[in-house]
């Protein structure tokens, strides 16, 4: 039981680990940002 629960916390940690590299380097390009309210108007969920 012991080693489900530490591969459990292993995995989960892991998981953290990417979306923090992938964010990271995704911040790092150079590409267009957009601010939610121009993504609300874009998708017409502005009211």
């Amino acid at each position: 039981m012991k080693t489900f629960y530490a591969r459990e916390a292993i995995l989960e940690h892991i998981e953290d680990l990417e979306d923090t590299y992938f964010s990271a380097s995704r911040l790092k390009r150079k590409t267009k940002r957009w601010t939610q309210e121009e993504l609300e108007r874009e998708l017409d969920l502005d009211g």
